[in-house]
């Protein structure tokens, strides 16, 4: 009959449950950290785009004369379209959605691991 000695070594579960909360906390707030500054970014991108095209267009509707002693005038043209849309729309996608399934994934997979750790401990004991 062999005795099975118990040992302290495992950490209070009191313990695991505050850093795993801390942990969590920290993955939703960097998601979120995240998904604002995307948001940022997606918008300098497209008002970027929207100031070329508009300068681009600008550009376009410079109208060259010549005069009868051969000099040439440059006028724009008094019709612009300052309404017009950006033809480079900002892109987006699933990557924020597939991030925030993994790491939902991840933290569901250690904590279902470390429940059945905990009853496999509980067995031998």
């Amino acid at each position: 009959m062999s005795k099975v000695r118990r040992t302290n070594q495992g950490g209070s579960v009191v313990g695991i449950v505050i850093i795993g909360v801390i942990l969590a906390s920290l993955l939703v707030g960097s998601i979120y950290y995240l998904n604002i500054h995307g948001d940022q970014v997606r918008k300098d991108q497209a008002i970027a785009a929207a100031e070329k095209q508009a300068q681009e267009a600008e550009k376009s509707k410079q109208v060259v004369s010549v005069d009868q002693s051969g000099t040439v005038n440059g006028a724009t043209d008094a019709t612009s379209d300052s309404g017009s849309t950006p033809s480079i729309l900002p892109v987006t996608g699933p990557e924020l959605s597939v991030s925030g399934l993994a790491g939902a994934y991840l933290m569901t997979y250690a904590v279902v691991g470390y429940f059945a750790s905990r009853r496999q401990l509980v067995r031998y004991l």
